[in-house]
């Protein structure tokens, strides 16, 4: 019985395989370097940004005043501001 065996490869095949196996641009090298210019983009922005602004906020209803970095609701509006600290004593130059 005659059993069948596989073609013989020379090393010049295994070269020519090897090289159709592996993209010759970087193949899987070039999500990654997109990825980590990415987060360094992002990292780099983060450094720049700063905290919110504080500003007094009056109630409609009542008349009270509270210092706070964000909107409390809609029966409350602007009464001055914007301060950089969390009493609202330090103006800020920001809009």
């Amino acid at each position: 019985m005659h059993t069948r065996q596989p073609p013989r490869r020379t090393t010049s095949s295994l070269a020519a395989a090897a090289a159709a196996a592996k993209p010759s641009h970087g193949g899987g090298r070039r999500p990654a370097r997109l990825a980590v210019a990415l987060g360094l983009g992002l990292y780099c922005a983060s450094l720049l940004a700063g905290p919110a602004p504080w500003y007094i906020w009056r109630s409609k209803v009542d008349g009270a005043r509270v210092c706070h970095q964000t909107p409390l609701g809609p029966g409350w509006e602007i009464a001055a501001g914007p301060y950089r600290d969390s009493h609202c004593e330090k103006p800020s130059l920001a809009k």
